[in-house]
């Protein structure tokens, strides 16, 4: 679709402990988005919360070199998660953690009071 000239979505892709720690994932990951002309905004990968409980030096790099794609972080779903990606210098993240599945009702009225406060500052 992209290439297509229509507006790009973004993908979510979920991967395993044990697929994350596989050797080469940021290389596999950036022949892939090479490969298919995939702007690596539109690729959001997603980690269980197994993964950023073992926050082992292998799991920094593979998160800093995939930070450096530009790929977003999705599915946080604990502190622990947050923090980690943080510390990382991933500044895109999204999940329960930070907001469960709402209404169009209910999303108006967050965005309504997030525009609001950040007009009183």
């Amino acid at each position: 679709m992209q290439l297509q000239g229509l507006p790009g979505i973004r993908m979510a892709v979920n991967l395993s402990a044990m697929q994350f720690r596989q050797p080469g994932l940021p290389e596999k990951v950036a022949g892939i988005l090479e490969k298919t002309g995939l702007d690596a905004r539109y690729l959001a990968l997603e980690i269980t919360e197994n993964i950023a409980m073992h926050n082992g030096p292998e799991i920094v790099t593979t998160l800093n070199e995939l930070k450096a794609l530009g790929v977003i972080a999705e599915g946080v779903e604990k502190e622990e998660q947050a923090e980690l990606l943080e510390a990382c210098g991933c500044k895109e993240v999204q999940g329960y953690h930070f907001c469960m599945p709402v209404s169009e009702k209910e999303l108006r009225e967050l965005l309504s009071i997030q525009f609001f406060h950040a007009s009183l500052k």
